[in-house]
């Protein structure tokens, strides 16, 4: 139980959090260059 609550309170720490978005964003860019481009 105290693992799970030590890997818990790691992965919610805001550094995590930051990462996560930053990458959210980059992948969303790329979908979004790559549908209004359109398939070739």
């Amino acid at each position: 139980m105290e693992f799970r609550d030590a890997v818990w309170g790691e992965y919610l720490h805001p550094k995590w959090a930051e990462q996560k978005m930053r990458l959210y964003g980059a992948q969303e860019k790329v979908l979004d260059r790559y549908f209004k481009k359109g398939p070739s």
